[in-house]
Order: structure tokens, then C-alpha cells, then sequence
């Protein structure tokens, strides 16, 4: 009976083992998979190591405060944390990831100090101001203008008004850098441009007078010499009476008189700024490019000013959809 007994002993434990193990092995990679499928679960900013950004805007302006407030509520469920600040100097800016600027004079303020080397991306600012930056201590920064791609203005003129049409610009000592970039553009899209060049304000007139008797439509392009609170109103008047289109650049000049025209709106700018952000962090802090234009946008056409003008395609989505598919 001993002997029966200890070879029972020595065969007991064999079985035990091999079930223990093989029972073990089957608990391990349950709790693995249960593991695997917790963290899948998560939420990003769990996962994922958290950045921290620092909005500057000038809260007092209306337009500038949509687009910062949508800005925040994107991001409200990422792994980027923001602080905000009306003034680039209220906060020590090198402890965070990356600094956003809205407006061309607090992108200026935060370039210039040299103290600090945080990125810094640049919201609602024009190109031609983008174009001159020059960072200091050779800084990473990028920014995302609000103007529109001259290829879109084109398309936008080609859709409402026909390809055969010529069209009149008329350019500032600002905006004449962009003359190479219109013609390269008026070539890939078939469109006759005329270019009228003015050195100051008085000599808007003459000038328009000239592009009216030239072309078929006047495309602005932004310049603070050409087209402001002195000059708009006049060059809306007489456009008007020549029932001559003008494709404006914003939302308020095309109210004011301007027959249509493709502008971001404040969501659409939050949106667009939203998404390089996100890809500035997944590239490992870097921007893509340098210059960001409107990937969102949307249509204003005044239908009065149209009417007068003999334009009678007013379904706004069919032409942006035309567009779109253009480029």
C-alpha cells in the first residue's frame, strides 16, 4: 500500500501541473485580451501624452472670439490643453507646446520676443503681412491667412460668369507681389486677367475707370491702398452704374455692394485651424508648410446687385460644388 500510495503520488502531481498550466495559459490570454480591448476604450488624451497650447486673441472683438471659442470646443475632447490670454506678455510662453495667435498684431508681439522659442501658428492674418514675417531667433511658425486661393476666385468667376470673360485687378503696393501668382493662375484656368497698378489711393480712379473699359469683371485682391473706407464705396458706385461685376473678398463688402464672393467664416476658420493643430502634434511638432489657405469656405452672392448685373445662377451649393470639383 505504500508503494502504491507514493506511485500514486508521483503521478497526481504531473496532472495537476500540466491542468494548472494549461489553465493558466488560457486565464493569461484572457486577461491580455480583456487588457487590449480596456485600452482600445480609453480615450486618447488617456493614451496619448498631453500638449499644451496658449490661445492669444483680443477677446473684445466679436469675430475674433468666435473663432477662438469654436477653437476651444474642438479641442475640448483632445489631449491639448489650452490656456488663453488677450496679451502675448501675460503668461511665461515657454511652458507650453505651442502658442496660437488670432490677428496680425498679436502674431507680430509674439514673433518678436526673442526670449522665447515656442512655436507659434498665426490665425486670421493676410498673406501679404505672412509673406513679410520674418521670426525671430529663427523660430518654428506657420499661419493660416485669410485669404482665399487666387484659383478659387478664378473658378468662382468661371462658374458664375463664364470662361470667356476678361477680368480686371487692380493692385496696391501690398498686394503687387501677387501678380506673378495671378498670372501663373490665370493660365492654368483659361482666364483673360488685365492688371491695373496704382502707387497711393488717388489714383484708384483713373484706374478703375480704365479696368471697367477693359474687362468684363473686377476681381479684388486685399490692399490697403486700394480698397478701404475711403475708397469702397466709390468703387462700388461706379462699378454699379457700369453694371460691371465686382467678386469681393468678405462677407461685408459683398453686402455693402459687391456682386458675390468666397470668404471663411469664423467656424470654418476654427475648424481648418482645429485640424493643422492636431497634425502639428501627430507630426512630431511640425508643420506641414509654412502657409495655410481656407480649406473650408463658403459663397455670399447679392442677389440684387446679381440681378442688375444680368447673373441669374443663384443656387450657391451647386457652384461651390462646381468648384470644388475643379480643383
Amino acid at each position: 500500500m505504500q508503494q502504491q500510495g507514493y506511485k500514486l503520488s508521483q503521478q497526481v502531481p504531473d496532472d495537476i501541473f500540466s491542468g494548472t498550466i494549461l489553465a493558466f495559459i488560457k486565464k493569461m490570454k484572457r486577461s491580455i485580451g480583456f487588457t487590449l480591448a480596456f485600452c482600445l476604450l480609453l480615450p486618447t488624451s488617456i493614451l496619448a501624452k498631453d500638449y499644451s497650447l496658449l490661445l492669444v486673441s483680443n477677446a473684445d472683438k466679436t469675430y475674433v472670439n468666435d473663432i477662438s471659442q469654436n477653437l476651444i470646443n474642438n479641442l475640448a475632447d483632445s489631449n491639448i490643453r489650452i490656456r488663453t490670454a488677450n496679451n502675448h506678455n501675460e503668461s511665461i510662453t515657454d511652458q507650453y507646446d505651442l502658442i496660437v495667435t488670432i490677428g496680425s498684431q498679436l502674431a507680430h508681439e509674439a514673433l518678436q520676443d526673442t526670449s522665447s522659442e515656442t512655436p507659434v501658428f498665426s490665425l486670421l492674418i493676410p498673406e501679404q503681412i505672412a509673406t513679410h514675417i520674418n521670426p525671430g531667433n529663427s523660430r518654428t511658425w506657420a499661419a493660416q491667412v485669410i485669404d482665399q486661393p487666387f484659383k478659387r476666385q478664378l473658378q468662382l468667376i468661371k462658374v458664375l460668369i463664364g470662361s470667356n470673360k476678361k477680368t480686371g485687378v487692380i493692385l496696391g503696393p501690398a498686394s503687387s507681389v501677387h501678380k506673378r501668382d495671378i498670372e501663373r493662375t490665370s493660365k492654368e484656368t483659361g482666364i483673360a486677367v488685365n492688371y491695373e497698378i496704382i502707387e497711393t489711393s488717388d489714383m484708384i480712379i483713373p484706374a478703375l475707370k480704365k479696368a471697367l473699359e477693359e474687362n468684363d469683371i473686377i476681381l479684388s485682391i486685399p490692399d490697403p491702398d486700394v480698397y478701404n473706407k475711403n475708397t469702397i464705396r466709390g468703387i462700388l458706385l461706379l462699378t454699379y452704374r457700369n453694371k460691371i461685376p465686382v467678386i469681393g473678398y468678405s462677407k461685408s463688402y459683398i453686402k455693402a455692394g459687391a456682386t458675390a464672393g468666397i470668404y471663411s467664416t469664423p467656424d470654418q476658420i476654427a475648424n481648418d485651424a482645429t485640424k493643422h493643430i492636431k497634425d502639428y502634434f501627430d507630426n512630431g511638432k511640425k508643420f506641414k508648410q509654412k502657409i495655410y489657405y481656407p480649406d473650408s469656405y463658403s459663397l455670399e452672392i447679392n442677389k440684387r446687385v446679381a440681378s442688375t448685373m444680368q447673373l441669374k445662377n443663384y443656387d450657391k451649393d451647386a457652384i461651390i460644388k462646381q468648384i470644388k470639383s475643379q480643383q
